[in-house]
């Protein structure tokens, strides 16, 4: 095993504060994912706005520069993001130094990536697109760091806070450069103002309740002792970051940009969805940190407990959008040409959230190397499929690459978590929700070719079946029974942290 960071060494080890990790883990879950949940339906009415406006040339290129911006994204973090959150949860006391560190260091991460993207935007001829693509990836790098302080001390009240407000403050500007036809950079900028208030909102709040002390300081020894495992870890991140972003530039190569966009906008309810594992992955992730750095037997408990509340809200997220595809597509106003794509994405969909299992914990458990060549095997198979599919079959082609390759990570993820010692039984684990989950399939078969507003109807009714189906089963144990009722219930305080 690599050896651990020194931080990581000294860990929160109280018996009261591991045992109430998993409640206000679960308490935090319900908090970001009602915010989270609001803010998709907001931003994807903001993005199928802007798509209808544009038209699929100029989205298709918006797209484009925004993929090229989060490319480069990554390497204002190398990997130091992952570790601060980490790090920071197992020893909060020292988290404003490492983020005064951090925040100081992006400075000169920042100039690099400027030429960076400078170079990579020359590639499509999208050199105009230079300063709102530097500014995005700035800002949004920024305000992840400072989201991800909140993570790391399970305050995420603030973080629900900013969701919704950073979609709803999206779409005004939207709106208002729709009404006021403003060119497409325009609706690059409304992101960078977005972030912009985020950053605000986020000082603001840390430093008024104490959570982080503020300070212009860069601990150099300590960027150099993080190092070694940054590299592995910010070498994934950018191996991870070019697997989910790399179809559209070869897209983009072989195909016109009207297809970027019919694919760039299928992919938008089904990226729309993938809120859902990020947002689990994130606020389970300190939660493992600590149980791994403590030694716990938990850890093995809490990795399958995460597996089933993904499998959980993956699977019928695929049986549902694969049936209803079509009303869907109609519904959102989407692009004619996106339904085949949604539909093959829809597939991919149970995959991708399960797989973020196999991420959080086989970070949490310091195997960042392992995890690292689990990603470069991600990326080389969905390149060598890329080219192989997207020349002779275009978008359709890089629908099915994605859904090919998430499937392939979810067995390499599998297995490299039994060989750390952490197996998990998927057949035991999973087996009733599939069964849910296909019954609840089979009963919209009658009435999946609706359409208007009675989709909801028929979402509605899945919803219910799989619900139904789920307390038939008796998919839940007695042990995440009683873990939802102390979450709802709120039992005072939780010794070591908050209420």
């Amino acid at each position: 095993m690599d050896a651990p960071t020194e931080v990581a060494e000294a860990v929160v080890t109280e018996p009261g504060v591991v045992a109430g990790l998993g409640t206000r883990a679960l308490r935090n879950t319900a908090i970001v994912l009602t915010a989270r949940v609001a803010s998709r339906v907001v931003a994807l009415i903001t993005i199928i706005a802007t798509s209808q406006f544009l038209g699929a040339d100029s989205f298709g290129q918006m797209q484009t520069v925004i993929t090229y911006a989060a490319l480069v994204n990554v390497a204002l973090d190398l990997g130091y993001g992952v570790l601060y959150v980490r790090d920071g949860s197992r020893q909060r006391e020292r988290l404003g130094e490492f983020l005064s560190t951090l925040l100081s260091a992006k400075v000169v991460l920042s100039i690099v990536s400027f030429f960076v993207i400078a170079a990579l935007l020359r590639i499509p001829g999208l050199d105009g697109m230079l300063l709102p693509a530097f500014a995005l990836m700035v800002t949004s790098n920024y305000s992840n760091l400072l989201r991800s302080s909140l993570y790391a001390l399970q305050r995420l009240a603030y973080e629900a806070v900013a969701i919704v407000a950073e979609s709803i403050l999206l779409l005004g500007l939207a709106v208002w450069g729709i009404v006021n036809h403003q060119p497409m950079a325009f609706f690059i900028w409304i992101y960078v103002i977005s972030y912009s208030c985020t950053i605000v909102y986020f000082a603001i709040a840390l430093q008024a309740h104490h959570m982080v002390k503020f300070q212009w300081n860069c601990d150099v020894a300590l960027l150099r002792r993080w190092l070694p495992t940054a590299l592995a870890v910010g070498f994934t991140s950018v191996v991870t970051t070019v697997y989910f972003k790399v179809d559209v530039p070869i897209l983009q190569q072989f195909r016109s940009y009207d297809e970027v966009g019919w694919y760039t906008l299928a992919y938008r309810p089904f990226e729309a969805l993938l809120f859902l594992p990020f947002t689990l992955r994130n606020i389970v992730f300190p939660v493992l940190s600590v149980y791994f750095g403590a030694r716990s037997k938990r850890l093995g408990l809490a990795t399958e407990k995460l597996y089933r509340i993904l499998l959980l809200f993956g699977w019928p997220c695929a049986v549902g959008l694969f049936m209803l595809a079509g009303p869907i597509n109609h519904l959102l106003r989407l692009y004619p040409q996106s339904e085949a794509a949604l539909r093959i994405l829809a597939i991919g969909i149970v995959f991708s959230f399960i797989d973020n299992t196999f991420i959080a914990a086989l970070l949490a458990m310091n195997r960042q190397n392992l995890f690292a060549l689990v990603a470069v095997f991600g990326l080389v198979f969905n390149v060598i499929l890329d080219f192989i599919l997207i020349p002779t079959h275009g978008y359709l082609g890089a629908a099915s690459a994605t859904v090919v390759t998430e499937a392939a990570l979810v067995g390499a993820g599998w297995w490299c978590l039994r060989r750390e010692g952490v197996p998990l039984a998927l057949p035991r684990l999973s087996w009733k929700i599939l069964m849910a989950g296909a019954l609840m399939g089979v009963a919209l078969v009658p009435i999946r070719e609706v359409h208007g507003v009675f989709v909801f109807g028929d979402i509605l009714l899945g919803a219910v079946i799989y619900l139904g189906l789920l307390l038939v089963l008796r998919v839940a144990d007695p042990e995440e029974w009683a873990l939802l009722r102390r979450a709802v219930h709120r039992p005072g305080k939780i010794p070591g942290g908050e209420a």
